[in-house]
């Protein structure tokens, strides 16, 4: 058996537009449309590597975007709350999350160091977030904590499914 790569996909991640910065709750997030694991191929890990562009801003203490990954079995129930906070759908949206902890698992974090620049994050592996295992369907969820009053121009999710032949 060989290991092979997957061509380079995108998952939709317009919402990461309208997503507003860290707000007093620090709650607000953005996830990406859901990618559905390959059954084609024997995929025994995915890289995902996130891209941000931040606008001009003063730096503070805080200048960095959290990534988070979710998983689901069947590509229709997702981890979180049913009611507001937390609610995640495959749909690429904005996502409120509980003032108090949340049910994503993390992923990384992309530092952005300076303002008005593109920042991406190393690829970052997926199967081993979920106990080696990759989930039926996953999405990427950003969460944004740039100083207060800046948001996110735009961003993108690419990933690579890695398989043996």
């Amino acid at each position: 058996m060989a290991l092979n790569f997957t061509n380079t996909s995108s998952a939709s991640a317009s919402s990461f537009s309208s997503l507003a910065s860290k707000n007093t709750t620090a709650t607000a997030a953005a996830g990406a449309a859901a990618v559905t694991t390959s059954t084609s191929n024997n995929v025994v890990d995915t890289l995902v590597k996130v891209s941000v562009v931040t606008p001009a801003f003063t730096a503070t203490t805080s200048t960095s975007v959290d990534v988070y990954v979710v998983g689901s079995i069947n590509g229709t129930d997702w981890p979180g709350a049913a009611a507001t906070a937390e609610v995640i759908t495959a749909s690429d949206a904005a996502i409120t999350l509980s003032a108090n902890s949340n049910n994503l698992i993390w992923l990384g974090t992309i530092m952005c160091h300076t303002s008005g620049g593109t920042f991406t994050s190393e690829p970052m592996p997926l199967a081993s977030r979920f106990g080696g295992v990759m989930p039926k369907a996953w999405k990427v969820v950003i969460q944004n904590n740039l100083p207060a009053g800046i948001s996110l121009t735009s961003g993108t999710v690419s990933y690579t499914e890695v398989y043996f032949n």
